[in-house]
């Protein structure tokens, strides 16, 4: 350009300056000077110098001495610009950049020559180089370009590393999210793996990845992002130092692959693919996931480290397993196989028959051994054509689980039975077959017999009539008798002998024979058997030459073996004199006393009754006997009283004989015989001797009559007792002496005959009283109630607010002392089971003694004698209204049949308190039947020996009951009195007398009807005799019997002279010691009980004293009204 041209246009460019500054509106005029400065920015390079040129003719220089930067980010910078001129005025100066004004810089006056320029918000050149102009709005001012270099992000503050490994763990994609905002990419570096020293810096890409290669799986890496060392553009020589981001990343362990499974034995072997890279093991985890039943380990493992097949054992069968194989290293995530699944098949179960099965009455009962997993087991048995009816099919699906397979049977069948394994989702197996006999376990019991002298019946029942059998076979002494068909329960053996003893048992012919207990029956006594002529002729002698043969009297010479003993012990002899020589017949025809056949010879009288001493007294010293040797009789004007008078002389006369038995007698006619014809008269002194004889009569009949008075007067008083309804004017006493209830005879059983008679007749039946009716629901049998007469002894139930009233069927009974005392009950029915567990809990009962089964089972019904008010089995728990009642433990003696419950009583609210008490349960006592003396007595000893505690004043009742609470629970009360009283050693068993009768009177006058029937009286007196036996005490007790030849009486020791003393007339009198001597009783028992139900024991031997006594009534002819059975 010319120097004319540019002297022209700095002339336009003042003459506009001049407007300018004259211009009203200097804001206007700004901003047009500022388009023509901007304007200025477009001229051409020579324009520009020329500018700058003409700029710098106004300063001593021509441009800046450079910026200063004093802090600088990677988003702004202040920084200080120094000007060559003296003055400089900022407003004046505008900051641009990219051919804009940049709004976040300002520019401010710091000194003459130097400016501050402050910049904010410069975005996307953080680690960049940024340009930037100074404009000026005067010419004074050159227009100036600078670059300065604002810093780079920090790494750790700025950004993040992502990785991604591939599927393949072989390789990583490295992602830097925001790369470009953090410096030129040219100064961006990425390791993969730090710690590695052959790893490369890698450049990123554009979009701010690099990829990975060459990965190994478990293992760690460290990768690095790195920013280079970057020049610092405004400060020559200077740089930001690198800076590093380091990231650790983890390539997974590799996965086990490809498993497969074989099945060796109880084992499976799993085949696979091992993991690639690296890992410390390999574990194998087998999981059972549908086990139902089996106790076998549903998780089973493995492992190893380098493998490719593991074993895992021991597998169950039946079962579906899940496995997986997990890669595992310390420090890494345990990887997952995928999974595996099998399933095991099913095996048909294991049975023992011969050591597995037990049968429990109608029960089969069995073990099996599962050979796999299973839900249940399934029994079919298939009747065996041997076995009839009532046996069926059996087909029964069995609790789930169970390997105690139980299932109903019929006795005494046959079957082929198979067991079937099933499972759901599986198919079942069947076991082998197996034959399987289903045995009676109860033999007939003979519980009944009858005889006569010729002839025994028997009867037998079974416990189950529910049973198959073919026959019955009856034994006599060990030779099969008889045949007997199902049903017949009876068999009737004719043609035997009297008075012998015969052993019979009853064989039950099923899959197996089972014999009842023998037992041993004798046939009833006939009158002794009839001589023959020869042995009357030879055993019977008339002496005629023996001095005493006289004119009055005759001696006969008898030998007593001329009846036999076979037909019946012979116990006394009869000899009858017969005047009238053409009388026929062999019975005597005793119209008269000897007076009357003095005077009329057609009367036969008794001249002679001889009592055999002893049943084992040997019969062979021949009896001498003197026909006529009495003088005079006391009682000769009464028939039928023996009297020995004299015989007429020279007269014919024939003499009777019986012998008589327990069955009879029986009568023989001896030949005749005469006596001596009469001395003649020696002197006047005959009428005399007669005076003095007649005298002499007289006064032995007067003595006579006036004893006989005396003995009346005594009879009168001993038996002649008032009766009332309830107990008589005084309490009957019958004592005895023990030895009485030893080995009793037939004496003994009529006196306790007529007791028990008497007992009726003083405590008779009576009707319950108007007012106590409203009680009848409460009562078991409506003649068998707790008050009325016997309000005193009742029981009453208290808090009855829950209640309608306070009755319960039960009576306080006393005992033989103060610290023994019972509650006697009914059973209870199903209504009245909270009164009675009120009852125990209001009298903190300790023992509960139930002698019945709760039902009565028949051939054709089932009557309940008792409701069930306690739990049968352990833990069991029943609950009746108030009360919750729970069995925790049983115990069960077999030889006696009874079951000891510990059972917990508790309230259902906790104001009702608990309480613990002992149940005694014994099933041995059946309906019908006595049971022996040896089993009661053992059973109460059991009883009181169980559980003991020391004896003490208000010590809480026993509660005795059966079914209506007087029968059996009376007996069983009784005996256990007796028992007491023979224990206290203060009573001196050699003097003792024992009042059963007041016993019986007593417990009757506490409750009404207590031992209630005739064999149940009789069992109790038998009791006595049985406990001395038993614990070997009979030496004190042995009666003294003058001249007794019985070896057994002769070998006891004879009790000492005393004074007798009579115990048990007034219980509520005395107090006793408490010191008891408790016996051992022994263990054996008689498996026979005593058919106390029938005629009188004829079977056992005793001594009899007296066969002139009327026979005892049929004990069955005793009867009970109302309840047939207690």
């Amino acid at each position: 350009m010319s120097r004319a041209k540019v002297r022209l246009w700095l002339e336009i460019h003042i003459y506009l300056l001049i407007l300018i500054t004259t211009h009203s509106e200097l804001t206007s005029s700004t901003t047009h000077v500022t388009n023509a400065f901007t304007s200025n920015l477009h001229m051409s390079f020579e324009e520009s110098v020329l500018t700058l040129l003409l700029v710098g003719e106004s300063c001593t220089t021509d441009s800046s001495k450079g910026i200063d930067v004093i802090t600088r980010t990677s988003s702004m910078f202040e920084a200080l610009i120094t000007y060559n001129c003296s003055s400089i005025n900022s407003s004046q100066l505008f900051v641009w950049s990219n051919g804009t004004e940049v709004d976040g810089c300002h520019v401010t006056d710091h000194s003459n020559e130097t400016v501050f320029l402050s910049c904010t918000n410069i975005s996307n050149h953080a680690g960049r180089n940024w340009s930037f102009s100074i404009v000026s709005t005067t010419p004074s001012v050159l227009n100036e370009t600078f670059v300065i270099t604002l810093t780079p992000l920090f790494l750790q503050n700025s950004t993040n590393i992502s990785i991604t490994i591939d599927s393949s763990l072989t390789s990583a994609l490295i992602s830097i999210p925001n790369c470009e905002e953090i410096a030129d990419l040219q100064y961006l570096r990425f390791q993969c793996d730090k710690n590695n020293s052959t790893s490369s810096l890698n450049p990123l890409s554009a979009d701010c990845e690099i990829t990975c290669s060459n990965l190994i799986p478990g293992s760690i890496y460290e990768g690095s992002l790195i920013r280079l060392s970057m020049p610092i553009a405004d400060r020559s020589g200077e740089v930001f130092e690198e800076d590093y981001l380091n990231q650790t990343y983890i390539v997974d362990l590799d996965q086990v692959k490809n498993l497969t499974v074989e099945l060796q034995g109880n084992s499976a072997n799993i085949s696979f693919i091992r993991p690639h890279g690296n890992f410390d093991g390999i574990n194998l985890n087998c999981t059972a996931a549908d086990q139902s039943c089996s106790d076998m380990p549903t998780n089973l493992t493995a492992s190893c480290s380098n493998c490719t097949s593991m074993l895992i054992s021991p597998i169950e069968f039946g079962v579906r397993y899940e496995c997986e194989a997990v890669t595992i290293k310390e420090g890494f995530v345990d990887i997952y196989s995928h999974e595996l699944t099998f399933s095991t098949p099913i095996k048909k179960v294991d049975f023992n028959q011969s050591t597995s099965s037990v049968i429990e009455r109608n029960r089969f009962k069995y073990k099996v051994l599962p050979q796999s997993d299973f839900d249940y087991f399934s029994t079919i048995c298939i009747l065996d054509a041997k076995s009839g009816s009532p046996c069926k099919d059996i087909r029964v699906n069995h609790s789930q689980c169970s390997t105690v397979l139980i299932h109903e049977a019929i006795l005494g069948c046959d079957y082929h039975c198979t067991i079937i394994t099933r499972k759901s989702n599986y198919p079942e197996q069947d076991s082998n077959s197996y034959f399987q006999q289903i045995f009676p376990i109860d033999a007939p019991n003979i519980y009944n017999y009858t005889a006569t002298s010729r002839a025994i019946t028997i009867r037998w029942e079974l416990t189950d009539n529910h049973i198959f059998y073919s026959k019955f076979e009856v034994f006599l002494n060990q030779s099969k008798l008889a045949d007997k068909d199902r049903g017949v329960d009876f068999h009737e053996t004719k043609r035997l002998l009297p008075n012998v003893d015969y052993k019979f048992r009853v064989a039950l012919v099923s899959n197996r024979v089972l014999n009842s207990s023998s037992v041993i029956v004798r046939t009833n006594e006939e009158i002794p058997k009839e001589p023959t002529e020869g042995d009357i002729q030879r055993k019977i002698v008339f002496d005629a030459d023996h001095p005493h043969s006289t004119a009055t009297q005759s001696v006969i010479k008898f030998d007593p073996t001329l009846f036999s003993d076979d037909y019946g012990y012979v116990n006394s002899y009869s000899f009858y004199v017969r005047q009238d020589q053409n009388k026929q017949g062999i019975l005597p025809d005793i119209n008269g006393s000897y007076q009357t056949a003095w005077i009329n010879s057609s009367i036969d009288y008794l001249a002679i009754f001889q009592l055999r001493k002893s049943e084992r007294t040997y019969r062979s010293d021949t009896m001498q006997l003197i026909i006529g040797n009495q003088s005079h009789c006391p009682n000769e004007s009464i028939a039928r009283v023996p009297c020995n008078g004299k015989l007429k002389p020279n007269s014919n006369y024939s003499l009777i004989i019986s012998a008589c038995n327990m069955a009879g007698c029986r009568f023989i006619r001896w030949k005749m015989f005469r006596t001596k014809a009469e001395s003649p008269a020696k002197g006047s002194n005959t009428w005399i001797y007669i005076a003095v004889g007649a005298g002499g009569v007289a006064f032995v009949l007067i003595v006579f009559i006036f004893i006989r008075r005396i003995k009346r007067q005594r009879n009168t008083t001993d038996t002649d007792i008032p009766l009332s309804r309830v107990e008589s004017a005084r309490t009957p006493k019958k004592p005895k002496p023990l030895y009485k209830y030893v080995n009793m005879s037939q004496r003994d059983e009529r006196a306790i005959y007529n007791e028990y008679q008497e007992l009726e007749r003083c405590h008779s039946s009576c009707t319950r009283p108007n007012e106590d009716a409203k009680y009848a629901d409460y009562d078991r049998y409506q003649n068998i109630f707790a008050r009325g007469p016997w309000c005193q002894t009742a029981v009453h139930l208290t808090g009855a607010a829950h209640r309608f009233n306070d009755y319960i069927n039960a009576n306080h009974i006393k005992g033989y002392d103060n610290k023994k005392w019972y509650i006697a009950c009914q059973g209870p029915l199903k209504d009245t089971c909270e009164d009675f567990w009120d009852m125990i809990y209001q009298f903190r009962v300790r023992k509960i003694i139930m002698l019945t089964h709760c039902d009565q089972r028949t051939q054709c019904q089932s009557k309940s004698k008792c409701f069930p008010y306690f739990p049968a089995r352990k833990n069991e728990r029943l609950s009746f209204d108030r009360w919750t009642v729970t069995t925790q433990k049983v115990l069960y003696q077999r030889e006696l049949d009874l079951r000891i419950r510990y059972i917990h009583l508790k309230g259902i609210n906790r104001n009702h308190g608990e309480h613990r008490v002992i149940h005694y349960g014994f099933t041995g006592w059946k309906d019908f039947n006595a049971i022996e003396p040896s089993t009661l007595l053992e059973l109460i000893d059991t009883i009181n020996n169980h559980d003991p505690e020391e004896e003490r004043e208000n010590e809480p009742p026993e509660v005795v009951h059966c079914s209506a609470g007087v029968g059996r629970t009376g007996t069983y009360i009784a005996v256990d009195t007796i028992v007491r009283m023979l224990d206290d050693q203060s009573n001196d068993l050699q003097t003792m007398e024992l009042d059963v009768m007041s016993i019986v009177y007593h417990l009757r006058k506490d409750r009404m009807k207590m031992v209630q029937t005739y064999a149940q009286y009789v069992l109790v007196n038998h009791c006595v005799g049985e406990y001395l036996r038993r614990t070997n005490q009979l030496g004190l007790v042995a009666r003294q019997f003058s001249g007794d030849d019985d070896p057994y009486i002769n070998s006891l020791v004879l009790p000492k002279q005393g004074t007798v003393r009579s115990h048990y007339s007034n219980m509520s009198e005395r107090k006793y010691s408490t010191q008891r001597s408790v016996s051992t009783i022994g263990t054996q028992r008689s498996r026979r009980q005593s058919n106390l139900s029938g005629h009188e024991d004829r079977y056992i031997r005793r001594n009899h004293e007296d066969d002139h006594l009327p026979p005892i009534p049929p004990r069955r002819s005793v009867s009970v009204q109302n309840s047939s059975d207690y």
